[in-house]
């Protein structure tokens, strides 16, 4: 099998981590993938295929069977130039129009980008999927989310995995080597150290955490917080730092190359987030077998075992709490599941199994590959089978 994946730009990004790990097993496999880029960018990330700009070509110069489009920009492409990428194919039949939704449009983009832009860009997302014959989302949630605009024929859910490279031959750049003797020497002197990799804006729940290392801390505990990414909202965290008294309890550690590395040097992985598709970092925190606390998201629900008072779950995997409306109620919460998963040295094992029972690499790829060989003729044409409007 030809798979074109399309992408907006050759960057580090969730979305394009995602691309990398699909092509990879797809190797592995023995399938032939190449990635098609939109726009140049000054630091672009490694990938394990071909990677050709577009430079503006309304087609792409080779056969493909599948033609997946990950992202706003890449979809609006295929919208825009569907009719000459299937004639390209000639006699060897069209591709297949695949897309993959990264997030939840409504919520995740506004956050990103304001409401306005953020909303237009919500709007054109959805939009574009009129032209795709499957659309898959990253859990089922998600994918209920989509069906009240989306139509439910083509709409498909695959897990997201991590690939990641072997730890043997680590080698830190000088900076990188400086934040890992700090996170040694936080060790060295009994604290506990918490991590969050991420960009940091307050949809990802920086702030609840700072205000509960506060509490915690204020009970005589001695915790540590690490914050590797940048953001646009960074400089209000700094400041609400400095008002909680944290300085020498926080460090800002900016962005850095492949965040996973600094795990083996936390005690705990964060993710107090309002909202997630399916965040890479807790995969990634399954590989190393670290304890996470996260945030009752939709796709934690869906896929994790936790404990909850309300209900009786199997095994516990991650530490996980509520989101309340009220503020101090959720930092009350947030620090519970904090010292939740101190007090739980199997958890972090029983995320590892997990993972490999049902996140590997090898189901990501079966997944996928039952995505990509669904019969075609099932869904039709939808340029003309399918109405050109949302479901009211």
């Amino acid at each position: 099998m030809r798979v074109a994946h399309i992408i907006n730009h050759l960057g580090v990004s969730g979305v394009n981590q995602v691309v990398a790990d699909l092509v990879s097993v797809f190797n592995a496999h023995g399938h032939e993938c190449v990635i098609y880029y939109l726009k140049a960018c000054d630091s672009p990330a490694s990938y394990p295929c071909p990677v050709v700009p577009l430079d503006g070509s309304a087609s792409l110069p080779e056969h493909f069977d599948v033609i997946h489009a990950h992202g706003v920009g890449p979809m609006l492409y295929v919208m825009k130039h569907r009719r000459a990428l299937a004639k390209r194919n000639g006699n060897q039949g069209r591709p297949l129009f695949v897309t993959t939704l990264h997030c939840y449009c409504f919520q995740d983009l506004p956050s990103l980008y304001g409401w306005s832009k953020g909303g237009l860009m919500a709007l054109a997302y959805l939009a574009s999927t009129l032209w795709q014959d499957r659309v898959v989302c990253l859990s089922q949630d998600m994918m209920r989310y989509y069906s009240r605009w989306i139509s439910r024929r083509k709409l498909r859910y695959v897990y997201n995995t991590r690939l990641l490279p072997s730890k043997q031959n680590e080698v830190f750049n000088p900076d990188d080597a400086a934040l890992v003797d700090q996170l040694k020497s936080w060790h060295a002197q009994g604290h506990t150290v918490i991590g969050m990799n991420g960009v940091l804006i307050y949809r990802k729940g920086v702030d609840l955490m700072l205000r509960a290392l506060r509490l915690l801390n204020q009970e005589g505990r001695r915790f540590r917080l690490v914050l590797v990414g940048d953001g646009q909202d960074r400089g209000d965290f700094e400041t609400l730092c400095q008002s909680l008294e944290l300085n020498d309890e926080v460090l800002f550690a900016g962005h850095r190359k492949d965040a996973y590395r600094f795990l083996p040097y936390y005690d705990i992985l964060a993710l107090p987030s309002h909202s997630e598709g399916f965040p890479l970092s807790l995969l990634e925190a399954a590989v190393y077998q670290k304890k996470v606390v996260v945030s009752e998201l939709p796709i934690v629900k869906e896929c994790f075992g936790y404990r909850n008072p309300g209900t009786s779950t199997g095994k516990v995997e991650v530490a996980a709490f509520k989101i309340y409306p009220d503020q101090d109620a959720t930092v009350l919460r947030l620090a519970e599941a904090i010292r939740n998963a101190m007090a739980d040295d199997a958890i972090s094992a029983r995320l590892r199994q997990r993972f490999d029972e049902d996140y590997s690499p090898e189901v990501f790829y079966q997944r996928y590959d039952r995505v990509y060989n669904e019969n075609k003729s099932a869904y039709g044409n939808i340029m003309n089978k399918e109405s050109h409007s949302f479901k009211c």
